[in-house]
């Protein structure tokens, strides 16, 4: 096509140098185009148009986009602007885009970004205000698809490289990068095209109120606001001098109600000029915002990425393509709005320049993307793979955060071992079929004997459900594997967490939300929330059949009876048909007493066909003997008794034998009867006893981890634990076992997807943990003492990972470091021998402790966390922590520092207190410089350990505390109050009794919110706590809090009968008024504590009925006020409203605004017709209304006009519920109507 230049540029002519608005061009005619994101970005790019055009006329159905159309020199461009950032949705618009425009040659991806900042100024030093160009290197194309790759064991991989952008795209930048100030003409067309902008929040031209501040990677954000402060006191209802008070004392201290800042701007050389400066290399696109300084860094040096941005990656590689970004930001969680209109502007600048350094014959010569129709197709099959994998990822991102635990390698595993057919006669009984079949939800308990076969039943079984229905998206199958080995993992949480997962996995979004919720706050998912979204899923499918292997396996300390009657609850509401395999076991058969049951028993045919399965594992002239095959078989068959895993015993036994007669002999002698399993395992152990040294040495050892291991153990784990020498520094790998599970006399077994090594059953845990002393007694101190001298290797002496990168080298490295790391301390806790060289060699070293902490802290929390490494921690405070005696003896004899605090502020003995460890606190109390009343910070309030072990109810403790003599017993700072308050609100009778028997005790101890120990415990409900603190000496039983409330008022608002009769038994003054002018009888009432009000509403308390507070309303008009809000006032509102009236309460009595308790039960109606707070539907009122009207201090702004005024009720003709019928017309609770009647009656 020729390009008629000169009459293109003659119709942009025009000496009023405004545009043209009327040109008209079609599609055809359009080469280039313009994609950006933001609003700031379209208008940018509007205003470097040379000339405008109008809207097209024609435009293909299949694209959605809108066009803003023009001329830029002598290219026509089409622009538009995405609805969402996103990989995906810069793919379906580019894709859109070649539909309209035939002739379209290349595309501009122009707007902001988030900068990289290099610690070096000398290589690329991005600021806020500068450009970044994608400049392809020797390893990618210019733009990298950050997020596409595969997690793997050794860190995140990327896969592929997306394209270059074309060759006359490139040779023009190269051609601006040339052009001498081209940062200053960048400016000044910024300057002339958007200078005379005048918008007050946006700053076209270089921002001169936004600041450009770079935060150090390791700075803590948080806020300090005393406004915030204020407005959450003044919640409170304090008064104004106590909330200066309070101001004061946070201005003053570092303590207080919120945290404090810690920010850390890195300092940098200004620049001499504000001209932005232009930066060429990788952008980074990806379909999530990097708004984290940490993951910012790491992504850039592992990609060497200059700039992060959200669309380019979904077309570079099938559109051609340059990325232009203006940086308006660093990539952090300081997101500075402020810069992306003068970062959009620059760099819809540059993209001007850049087209107008490109000749049009060039761009002619292109071919049109319209023209290439595989290259749409491949558009299209990349726009879907990038959506699929973006919900794949998302989804398992969310199913693995909700429950990490994955049973289907368990089940795969389980299917691999089982002998082929085996089981059928379970599918093919009746009872099975009506399980199957039933219309309703029904129950199947398949209970077995030890050894049974009940797993490979279970499995059987799942494995026949999964392929009836795996056609029929509404029928889900979902199973659990109770596992001996996983008691810690296996919590009632975690069990229907994992239901959840497997019902999500066909139902995609549905706990996205429920992800979004708890990952923005860093919290899981409570019982009642797990449950909710158990039945929510659950009612999306028609059928669910659930099966749950070994649920005697299950803990039984509260996991297993929670877990089945949710299991049972969700049955009862959707149609789910439950079948448990167990030991016979009374409390199971129990839970399942309706249930159908069928009895689990190893059949001789699956028992033979499990023979002829693995007869080549024995010896050679066994396979070709027929006759031998058959007299083994029946031996075995004759001796198991239905118990299948003894048939794999009885093999393993007669694996080894050199001769057929040794064969006999052994299989005559196999077990049979109660001991089976006992005798066959003592067998296995005399085999092993048998082997030569290293071999005998190795299985013993390895029995003895996997037996006494704190969970499962991984291949890699136990290699590094065997090559362990006791007291080196470091490993020789040279010493780690070639075979493991070999030398075993197969006692042990190897998962083959977890490659967990495992005992081969439940019974032969059990076997080893009642002979263990008979077989290695000295477990423990070898296992405790691998751990110490792992931790303490040299190669942990660089301390803490700075990068989640770093710390998976580490684990990678270092298998077995995790599992030391956790668990070190439940080994030694029980040995009374220690190596105190080795043990030394790690406690004293300040960069492996530091370097322990945070693998401990990683493994908890499920991830990275670089500032939660627990940095100033010393081997006094860890083993305090784990409350290991014998170890801190250790380290105080070697002189280790006894004060020490860690970055929370805690010292040893806090940490001791906070724990519990009382024979750790006795022993450091010992030491003459122990600092008893040390303070930590490890909360908002500062305590001492006299306070941590108050509030943790570690009675012994606080004896052994008491008894040193330089205790502070009445310390207290802020809310946290004093010892006795804290115990005394937390209900720790033995602890505020022993603090009571104190000569220095101050019982009337006031704390933050003036409330002293008495006032804690009466509204808290601790009766038996109140009762002690009654009976001592001096105690101020009237004392009132900050807004005057004595512990007579707190226990009555709360609804506490029985201590507010024990306090006014003790002679509590019941007249007293808070500084709003309540008396207990008005907090009761407007609480709804019926019960408190019949007490105080008697004949020895009448006098307090009519008492009206600072607003003038008694009682009865809080109990005539129905809160939407208060359902249990709202129901109890009419008896207490009864029982006033009928004590003598006078209904006459009008509030200072005019109104009685009959006014205000007749105008609820008006006042609380909504149901839901709407701040847009409502007004402020002055503090006296706050308690009165709804308890939120506001009310409805549609007043309700003269229509109470002008009802000329007077008490004869009408009554109260007349006038209400009349109008408002309806009653809008039964609660209402009973109310009105009963001021009617009165």
């Amino acid at each position: 096509m020729a390009w008629d230049t000169s009459s293109s540029m003659d119709e942009s002519q025009d000496t009023t140098g405004e545009r043209e608005a009327e040109v008209y061009l079609p599609p055809e005619k359009y080469t280039v185009g313009w994609i950006c994101a933001l609003r700031c970005e379209l208008k940018a790019a509007r205003t470097m148009l040379d000339e405008e055009h109008v809207a097209l006329r024609v435009q293909s159905e299949q694209d959605g986009n809108n066009y803003l159309l023009g001329r830029i020199g002598p290219h026509n461009v089409a622009i538009t602007s995405l609805p969402q950032a996103g990989n995906n949705r810069g793919a379906t618009a580019a894709k859109s885009m070649q539909t309209t425009f035939p002739n379209m040659k290349f595309c501009l991806m122009v707007g902001v970004g988030g900068g990289v900042p290099s610690k070096d100024p000398s290589w690329n030093d991005v600021r806020l205000g500068d450009i970044v160009v994608s400049e392809p290197t020797e390893n990618s194309g210019g733009v990298i698809q950050y997020d596409m790759g595969k997690r793997e064991i050794g860190g995140f991989v990327r896969r592929g490289t997306l394209n270059k952008p074309p060759g006359l795209l490139l040779a023009a930048m190269k051609t601006l990068h040339t052009t001498k100030n081209l940062s200053k003409g960048i400016s000044d067309l910024v300057n002339d095209k958007l200078g005379d902008e005048e918008d007050p929040e946006e700053e076209w031209t270089y921002p001169k109120r936004a600041k450009d501040v770079l935060f150090n990677t390791d700075h803590y954000q948080t806020t300090k606001s005393t406004d915030l402060l204020v407005a959450c006191g003044a919640a409170l209802l304090l008064p104004a001098t106590y909330l200066q008070v309070w101001r004061e004392d946070y201005e003053n201290r570092r303590s207080g109600f919120l945290w404090y800042l810690r920010y850390k701007p890195v300092r940098r050389t200004p620049r001499s000029t504000n001209t932005p400066r232009i930066h060429y290399g990788n952008i980074g696109s990806g379909n999530s915002v990097v708004k984290n300084a940490v993951e910012r860094d790491e992504l850039a040096k592992r990609d060497n990425v200059v700039c992060f941005e959200m669309e380019a990656a979904g077309i570079m590689d099938d559109f051609p393509c340059l990325v232009i970004r203006g940086i308006s930001d660093y990539a952090d969680s300081y997101k500075r709005w402020d810069w992306q209109p003068y970062a959009a502007a620059v760099a819809a600048a540059y993209g001007k320049k850049l087209l107008l350094t490109i000749s049009p014959i060039g761009v002619q010569g292109m071919k049109a993307i319209g023209q290439i129709k595989h290259g749409v197709q491949r558009i299209d099959r990349r726009t879907k793979r990038l959506v699929r994998n973006q919900e794949l990822q998302d989804e398992e991102k969310f199913l693995n955060w909700l429950a990490p635990i994955d049973h289907g390698s368990k089940h795969r595993d389980v299917l691999r071992q089982r002998q082929a057919e085996t089981g059928q006669w379970v599918l093919e009984s009746e009872k099975f079929q009506k399980w199957l079949c039933a219309s309703k939800p029904e129950t199947l308990l398949c209970p077995g004997m030890p050894g049974a076969g009940k797993t490979f039943i279970a499995a059987t079984i799942i494995d026949h459900l999964q392929q009836r229905f795996r056609d029929d998206t509404n029928i889900a199958v979902v199973y659990i594997y109770c596992d001996f080995d996983r008691q810690n993992e296996q919590t009632a949480d975690n069990l229907i967490a994992t239901l959840v997962k497997q019902l999500a996995r066909l139902r995609p979004g549905t706990l996205s939300r429920l992800y979004q919720d708890h990952q923005r706050n860093q919290t899981r998912p409570s019982w009642e929330e797990m449950l909710k979204t158990l039945h929510t899923v659950a009612a999306t499918y028609t059928k669910i059949f659930l099966v749950v292997d070994a649920v005697d396996e299950c803990q039984d300390y509260g996991t297993r009876k929670r877990f089945l009657q949710a299991i049972f609850d969700l049955q009862a509401q959707t149609r789910t048909n439950i079948l448990g395999t167990s030991r016979h076991d009374t409390k199971i058969q129990q839970k399942f007493q309706n249930s159908a049951v069928l009895e689990i028993h190893a059949r001789n045919q699956d028992i033979e066909r499990y023979i002829d399965g693995n007869m080549h594992k024995l010896p050679d002239f066994v396979e070709n003997n027929l006759g031998l095959c058959s007299k083994i078989k029946k031996e075995i068959i004759a001796r198991v008794d239905g118990m299948f895993l003894l048939a794999t015993l009885y093999l393993n036994l007669l694996i080894g034998q050199i001769s057929e007669n040794d064969l006999m002999e052994v299989s005559s002698m196999l077990p049979t009867g109660g001991k089976a399993y006992d005798e066959t395992y003592d067998r296995c152990m005399e085999r092993i006893e048998r082997q030569i040294g290293k071999r005998r040495d190795l299985a013993k050892k390895l029995l003895a981890w996997v037996t006494c291991a704190e969970r499962p153990l991984k291949e890699s784990e136990l290699e590094h634990a065997l090559a362990v020498k006791i007291g080196q520094s470091s490993l020789d790998k040279g010493d780690i076992p070639q075979e493991m599970v070999e030398v075993c006399a197969g006692l042990v077994r190897i998962d083959h997807e977890s490659r967990e090594i495992r005992l081969v059953h439940f019974t032969t845990k059990e076997y080893f943990r009642r002979t263990q002393e008979r077989w290695f007694p000295e477990a423990q101190y070898v296992i405790a003492m691998t751990c110490i001298t792992y931790l303490g290797f040299d190669t942990f002496q660089s301390g803490i990972c700075e990068t989640e990168r770093e710390m998976e080298a580490r684990i990678r490295t270092n298998p077995f470091y995790y599992y030391a790391a956790n668990y070190w301390d439940q080994h030694a806790r029980h040995i009374s021998q220690i190596q105190q060289d080795i043990a030394l060699r790690f406690l004293t070293d300040s960069a492996k402790i530091e370097a322990y902490a945070q693998a401990m802290y990683a493994t908890r929390n499920g991830r990275f966390i670089p500032w939660r490494d627990n940095r100033g921690k010393t081997g006094l405070h860890l083993v305090a922590d784990c409350g290991l005696n014998n170890f801190a003896e250790i380290l105080l004899q070697a002189g280790c520092e006894l004060n020490t605090r860690d970055e929370t502020e805690m010292t040893p003995l806090s940490i001791a207190a906070t724990r519990g460890w009382t024979d750790i606190v006795r022993r450091l109390l010992m030491e003459k410089n122990v600092d008893v009343n040390a303070i930590d910070m490890n909360t908002r309030t500062p305590r001492t350990p006299l306070n941590i072990a108050a509030w943790q109810g570690h009675h012994s403790v606080v004896k052994k505390l008491l008894k040193h003599p330089a205790i502070e017993i009445n310390f207290h700072q802020d809310s946290h109050g004093t010892a006795l308050s804290i115990a005394a609100e937390k209900g720790h009778v033995e602890t505020v009794n022993l603090l009571l028997k104190e000569r220095n005790i101050d019982v009337n101890a006031r704390e933050f919110y003036g409330q002293t120990a008495l006032a804690r415990a009466a509204r808290a409900g601790k009766d038996e706590v109140v009762g002690l603190l009654l009976t001592a000496v001096d105690v101020d039983i009237d004392h009132v809090n900050c807004i005057g409330r004595t512990a007579l008022m707190l226990a009555s608002s709360e609804g506490n009968v029985a201590i507010t009769k024990r306090l006014l038994e003790h002679g509590a003054d019941w007249k007293k008024q808070c500084s709003f002018g309540k008396t207990a009888l008005h907090v009761a009432a407007h609480g709804g504590h019926l019960e408190i009000v019949k007490l105080l509403a008697t004949e020895k308390y009448r006098v307090i009925l009519d008492i009206q507070d600072r607003d003038g309303r008694t009682a009865l008009h809080l109990a005539s006020w129905v809160s939407p809000w208060n359902r249990k006032r709202g129901k109890l509102g009419k008896d207490i409203v009864e029982i006033l009236l009928a004590n003598g309460a006078d209904s006459r009595v009008k509030t200072f605004s005019g109104e009685t308790a009959k006014d205000i039960a007749a105008s609820r109606k008006k006042w609380g017709r909504h149901v839901q707070w709407n701040p847009a539907r409502w007004k402020r009122l002055p503090n006296r209304y706050i308690e009165g009207r709804n308890g939120h201090g506001y009310v409805a702004t549609e007043e309700p006009g003269d229509v109470w005024q002008n009802s000329q009720y007077d008490g004869n003709n009408s009554t109260y519920y007349d006038i209400y019928q009349q109008n408002t017309g309806r009653f809008r609770t039964r609660n209402e109507e009973a109310l009105c009647r009963a001021f009617t009656r009165r």
